[in-house]
């Protein structure tokens, strides 16, 4: 069995030789600490340049679409005035053109009306110089100066454009004026055809309606509603001298 030797004992504690070694140690990682923390600051850094960059970048975008969006809409403005400032001088054009127009139109009615009653005026001169022809022509005879100053005195048969009417003398009378008088007047008469009729080369279209003017006494004529009617029996009131019922019909035409 070997013989147990005497354990050796560790070798004694030097602190004065450990001091430098442990300082530079510290020293050393501090570096290390340093040097990374001067490394992230740099890496931090950067990011931010790269980051401000990038914010700037955005920015001047904003600003441009900004600037790119209002630019159409102050176009877009300055074309809304110009056509609102064209369209009302032209509105002022058409109100002063209408204006113009108006009067002009007045004065054409005002020439019209003129015409229509040099027109009447001759109308009349023309029947008393038929009539006064007629006489001449032996057309007509005189007769005595009665009420009626007709044969037959109390109706007369007329054929007008081929349609016979029967009307009583006072109902041609009724009106002071006008074809009728002077075809049947107190001092002379028509001479009616063999078959007893009188003639009048007329169309006898508006004649009812002309017949009933003259027994109501030129008062609560009922008139047609057609237009083609009314300028048919507007035309023969003219040719018959029949002014109210001229001007009633004038009326009616107006309504419609």
């Amino acid at each position: 069995m070997p013989k147990r030797g005497k354990k050796q004992a560790p070798p004694p504690h030097n602190p004065s030789a450990q001091g430098p070694q442990l300082i530079a140690t510290t020293t050393a990682h501090l570096k290390t600490i340093e040097t990374e923390t001067l490394q992230t600051l740099d890496q931090t850094l950067e990011s931010l340049d790269q980051t401000s960059t990038q914010i700037h970048s955005l920015l001047t975008m904003t600003a441009q679409i900004l600037a790119a969006c209002r630019t159409p809409v102050e176009s877009v403005r300055s074309d809304v005035v110009a056509s609102l400032a064209s369209i009302t001088s032209a509105g002022d054009k058409l109100a002063e053109r209408a204006e113009r127009e108006a009067e002009r139109v007045e004065e054409r009615e005002r020439e019209v009306e003129r015409e229509l009653k040099v027109m009447a005026l001759k109308h009349q001169e023309l029947m008393n110089a038929w009539v006064g022809r007629s006489k001449g022509l032996g057309l007509v005879r005189e007769g005595k100066k009665t009420k009626s100053n007709i044969k037959e005195p109390k109706k007369v048969k007329l054929d007008i454009g081929g349609t016979l009417f029967s009307v009583s003398l006072d109902t041609l009378l009724s009106q002071t004026e006008g074809f009728f008088t002077s075809l049947f007047s107190k001092e002379w008469q028509v001479k009616p055809g063999d078959d007893g009729t009188v003639f009048i080369d007329r169309d006898p279209t508006a004649y009812r309606y002309i017949f009933n003017y003259l027994r109501e006494g030129g008062e609560e004529v009922v008139l047609p509603g057609d237009k083609f009617l009314l300028d048919a029996i507007k035309k023969e009131a003219n040719f018959l001298c029949l002014e109210g019922l001229k001007t009633i019909v004038e009326e009616k035409l107006d309504e419609i």
